[in-house]
């Protein structure tokens, strides 16, 4: 790349042009144009000594560096839109582990508890090829330094303030377990604060567990840091899972509860030992006021053994943080939604601002996200709509939902804002993350989910194979995200299966919210009569509307309630929609007469009388969702089940071979749960469809594997070889092919 110069008469600096020959991610090449997936803007150089340009729109300065040793530098992210920011630059040589450390930082998405990333890309550093990364700038302190300091100076132990320090931690945790993460190298040094606000960082050790080509980050050093490993890698061990990171945690709780006190002593050279052999434990020195909880819960997460350990999500249940933590979150719910003022650098990066008009909250709002185009890879269309193209695809390095709105319809634009609009102040785990907008060209950049429509799922995908225990779990999942926005006083409108999508282990979240409102403390909304008259037939989800919303267009939380006791009858009926066959004018008289669709033949009693609770009339008699999720976990607990007698009555439905398939197999992993190593030992078994593990001694499939070397679990689970991996499956996934 050849070499320039020009001057920069805002800034007073000279900028000249640097060499980008390579990018942390690669190019892509999509209808023979290569699209590079982060943008190499211009340049590193010098002009005020002691400080750089990295691109035009971000000033390094080398002078009082944040930390020396790992290279981290303040900096100044520029926007003439909405002023400077003041951020921090890491600067890493440009090698395969930081390269792969780099991947790892945008792999994860944005959460309140990691510090947030920026950009990252090749440069020239000193002459030499370095990677930088871009990220928030916190606060000067680290978690460590920070308790040394109080120490230091005498400042009494603040047992909230700790407390909701060690919650923030565990919530950071969980979130990279729920995205395949291990940290590896989780240590209070590793901690950030800002405010109030702990963040997690430094993922230089960090492995991503997927499918997939494996990210690890290879290291000559051993992953963790001394005195904060597991006893497992103190051991050796190289095959580590989320316990490990568990157990890191707990020395981090024991070391904030106790005020800067070490759970093993106070001798840094004896905590491996120490560790390695479950001895010299104090955990009398916490200082938290309920000290028996505190000892509880780190005595569980302390385990030698791995698998005995607590998983992050059941940490966050422990009666140590039920107070303190439910009222975290309901305070600071806001803070884990995606819109940031970083959103608004981003824009002005893109140098798309001058689109808009108006006044500067105009202007943010037109340029939600920079000029992402660049940054947007379409694969392939997969579910078209009267009002958008919906696309797989890519943003950055993320894999995402692209859905852009098609031009010239009043209704497509209307679409466009209340989806945008409502979920950009969404954050809940059984919602889908918005990941950024082009508002002037209606674009949405949505998390991509591995299985599709729950309808899609149900009807063509592994949901065939569900059982009753699996659809129940799911639609409790899709209640817990309508309870919530019951809670944020919005109603969804659209809800069916075609609006929930699905990932790994069959988990839901509700994903179209085109025609969603927002209607306050009310809790109602009407469409206009001429509206409601003019578009029901093609607009609104007709089979699954409420029967007030069927008559007069009115719509509330408890009309929401009726549409998901449609979707309950999709669930059962794998994916079918209801009503089949009966045209909208009959489906709204028959309703009106008091008809409800009849019980599927797979469903229990209790579960078909919640259906025709959600069914009531009166929608003051309709069930909360609050209530719903209650009830679902009752049946979940109680085994829900279809007597033999009464299935016989019902099931006058088609018996498919697929429904005769999946039955003869339960039988036969029923029979097999006591299989001996001799009757399966020889045998090979066939993978049905993909799992994804769930445990530590298991491995992940895909389907049509082959699996070779059997052995039956006392758990009922099976132990095999597939492809050169050993581990333990579920036996209900396979089938005996010899």
């Amino acid at each position: 790349m050849a070499e320039s110069s020009r001057e920069d008469s805002s800034r007073g600096v000279i900028v000249e042009g640097g060499d980008f020959r390579r990018s942390v991610f690669g190019d892509k090449i999509v209808n023979k144009t290569v699209i590079n997936k982060y943008d190499q803007a211009s340049t590193n150089t010098y002009g005020v000594e002691g400080h750089f340009n990295l691109t035009p729109l971000i000033a390094v300065s080398e002078e009082n560096p944040i930390n020396v040793a790992s290279r981290i530098f303040h900096a100044t992210l520029r926007s003439s839109v909405v002023g400077d920011r003041e951020i921090a630059v890491k600067i890493l040589r440009d090698g395969e582990r930081e390269r792969r450390e780099a991947q790892i930082h945008f792999a994860v998405p944005h959460h309140v508890n990691i510090v947030e990333r920026l950009f990252t890309d090749t440069f020239k550093y000193h002459g030499q090829s370095c990677i930088y990364i871009a990220m928030e700038k916190c606060d000067p302190l680290n978690l460590y330094d920070y308790i040394e300091l109080e120490v230091k100076k005498e400042i009494p132990f603040d047992a909230d303030k700790y407390i909701s320090f060690a919650f923030q931690i565990a919530v950071g945790l969980d979130f990279l377990h729920n995205n395949d993460v291990l940290n590896r190298d989780l240590e209070p040094h590793n901690v950030l604060l800002s405010g109030n606000v702990v963040k997690l960082c430094d993922f230089g050790l960090s492995k991503i567990m997927t499918s997939g080509p494996d990210f690890t980050v290879q290291s000559l050093v051993q992953p963790g840091t001394d005195g904060w490993r597991s006893p497992e890698l103190l051991q050796g061990a190289e095959d580590i899972g989320e316990g490990s990171d568990v157990y890191s945690l707990a020395l981090i709780f024991g070391y904030v509860w106790s005020h800067g006190n070490h759970v093993f002593g106070n001798d840094p050279h004896s905590w491996n030992h120490y560790m390695k052999r479950n001895k010299n434990m104090n955990l009398d020195q916490l200082q938290i006021p309920d000290r028996d909880q505190g000892k509880s819960l780190l005595t569980t997460m302390l385990k030698q053994n791995p698998s005995e350990r607590p998983t992050t999500s059941e940490i966050l249940q422990h009666d140590v943080f039920k107070q303190h933590g439910e009222s975290y979150l309901k305070t600071n719910k806001s803070m884990t939604t995606y819109v940031s003022t970083l959103n608004t650098f981003r824009d002005s990066a893109a140098g798309n601002y001058e689109e808009a008009s108006g006044s500067t909250e105009a202007n943010r709002d037109q340029i939600w996200v920079p000029n992402i185009e660049n940054k947007i890879i379409k694969e392939s269309e997969i579910c078209p709509t009267p009002v958008a193209e919906i696309w797989k695809g890519y943003f950055g390095s993320r894999q995402a939902i692209i859905k852009i709105w098609k031009p010239g319809t009043e209704l497509g634009k209307m679409t466009f804002l209340n989806e945008f609009n409502i979920l950009k102040k969404l954050s809940h785990k059984h919602i889908v993350e918005l990941y950024g907008a082009v508002t002037y060209k209606k674009i949405l950049l949505l998390e991509y989910r591995k299985y599709g429509t729950l309808s899609y799922f149900l009807e063509h995908g592994q949901g065939r194979y569900s059982t009753l225990k699996d659809q129940i779990r799911m639609a409790t999942q899709i209640v817990s995200g309508m309870a919530y926005l019951e809670q944020e006083q919005t109603i969804f409108i659209n809800l069916r299966a075609k609006s929930v999508s699905v990932g790994k282990n069959m988990s839901c979240k509700l994903f179209d919210f085109s025609f969603a409102q927002y209607v306050g403390n009310d809790g109602k909304w009407e469409a206009s009569k001429g509206e409601w008259e003019a578009t029901s037939e093609t607009r609104y989800p007709i089979k699954w509307a409420a029967q007030e919303s069927l008559l007069y267009g009115k719509f509330s939380h408890m009309s929401d309630v009726w549409s998901f006791g449609v979707l309950l009858t999709e669930l059962l009926r794998e994916g079918q929609p209801p009503y089949p066959g009966m045209p909208i004018r009959e489906v709204r008289d028959k309703i009106n007469e008091g008809y409800r669709i009849p019980r599927p033949a797979s469903c229990p009693e209790q579960l078909y009388n919640v259906m025709l609770n959600c069914w009531d009339k009166d929608p003051a008699k309709r069930p909360t969702f609050e209530y719903l999720a209650n009830s679902l976990n009752t049946l979940m607990t109680d085994g829900a089940s279809v007597s033999t007698e009464e299935k016989d009555s019902l099931d006058k439905e088609k018996k498919s071979p697929l429904k005769k398939t999946v039955k003869a197999l339960f039988k036969f992993n029923k029979s097999a749960y006591g299989a001996s190593k001799s009757n399966l030992a020889n045998k090979r078994a066939r993978v049905l469809f993909d799992y994804d593990k769930e445990k530590l001694d298991e491995m992940s499939l895909q389907r049509g594997e082959i699996i070779t070397d059997m052995t039956c679990l006392a758990d009922g689970r099976w132990i095999g070889i597939c492809n050169g991996r050993k581990g333990a499956f579920p036996s209900n996934f396979v089938e005996l092919i010899d």
